[in-house]
């Protein structure tokens, strides 16, 4: 989702936590541990550190110092009409880029939103293992389906098949599951889901009018999905 290239070489040094809502940083979690391939975090992503990581450097020699300070510049002009990068060898630069870290037992009003992500990311890790979502698959094995907002990826596995679901849009959405298609389990099971309660600090008292169900059979045909949401689905695994 971000590496300190991506948020480095903005001029302010942006997090992904800065820049989109809560509910898409939860997707982006999603995507990134349900995915088959090597997870890679940025140091404080797992809760939504809001400090910038801006550009700094501590050279040595002064000359190095001025040819950093003047490319910096040089290199935002292009694409910025306002605004300088901060002095990359500023010790206030590097203040700036300091991760403020939550404590285990943090329970600042404030910090709300960074508790429930890092539970989610918790979550997502367990998710992973348990579902062995790290398993090869051949293509033959993967069905994706697709709109411009909504994604429906389903995996063959012997450990059990996987479907996740993802909504992209800003706006609710059914996404069709040809599941009676495929010659699938009957049923399936929720693993996890990003529009969970648990996983927002405004937690309803009252359901959502079009709740994901916690289980999907070949008989569901049409999946709700609120706006920038992920889910995922286990089937039995195969004899």
């Amino acid at each position: 989702n971000q590496n300190h290239d991506q948020v480095g070489n903005r001029m302010m040094g942006d997090r992904l936590s800065t820049l989109v809502p809560f509910e898409a940083l939860k997707l982006a979690a999603g995507l990134t541990l349900l995915s088959p391939y090597l997870p890679l975090l940025f140091m404080g992503e797992e809760y939504g550190e809001t400090a910038p990581f801006l550009y700094f450097v501590d050279h040595g020699d002064p000359d190095l110092i001025a040819a950093v300070r003047a490319g910096r510049k040089a290199e935002f002009e292009a694409f910025h009409g306002t605004g300088t990068p901060l002095d990359p060898a500023g010790e206030e630069t590097l203040k700036k880029s300091t991760l403020d870290w939550i404590s285990p037992d943090a329970t600042v009003s404030n910090r709300a939103h960074q508790i429930a992500l890092r539970s989610f990311y918790r979550r997502l890790i367990e998710v992973r293992k348990q579902c062995q979502i790290a398993t090869p698959s051949y293509p033959a094995d993967i069905t994706i389906e697709h709109t411009d907002d909504t994604l429906y990826c389903h995996r063959q596995l012997i450990s059990g098949d996987l479907l996740c679901v993802v909504n992209f849009g800003e706006q609710p959405a059914k996404v069709e599951l040809p599941l009676s298609t495929q010659n699938q389990n009957s049923q399936w099971q929720q693993q996890i889901s990003s529009a969970d309660a648990q996983w927002s600090p405004e937690k309803s008292t009252s359901a959502p009018d079009d709740p994901i169900p916690t289980t999907i059979s070949q008989e569901t045909t049409f999946l709700p999905m609120p706006p920038l949401s992920l889910v995922l689905y286990q089937a039995s695994p195969h004899a």
